[in-house]
């Protein structure tokens, strides 16, 4: 299974972007009330929705994903973390769920 462009679009308008560009994302050596730094992340609102929905529907390893999307696996792990409880919040993904 697989999310077509308008999916994409769709999930990424309907609140996980705002979260993503709002809240900060999960690391153990900094407080979980900081500030966001979205202009210091390693990927946008897009990138972080195409490596979470990668890992969602793929059988490929974590290795892989830190290839494809040239990250280390730090980076990756604290992305998936963050990002998963974002699509769960996010409005979008209630009504896809629905259907």
């Amino acid at each position: 299974m697989g999310f077509d462009v308008r999916t994409f679009g769709f999930i990424l308008t309907s609140g996980f972007a705002s979260q993503w560009y709002e809240l900060p994302v999960t690391r153990p050596d900094v407080s979980s009330h900081g500030n966001p730094r979205p202009n210091r992340r390693s990927l946008d609102a897009g990138g972080a929705l195409g490596l979470i929905l990668h890992y969602l529907g793929s059988t490929m390893h974590e290795t892989s994903l830190q290839q494809i999307f040239a990250l280390i696996h730090a980076t990756v792990s604290r992305c998936l973390k963050s990002g998963l409880s974002m699509l769960l919040r996010t409005p979008a993904i209630r009504l896809i769920r629905r259907d």
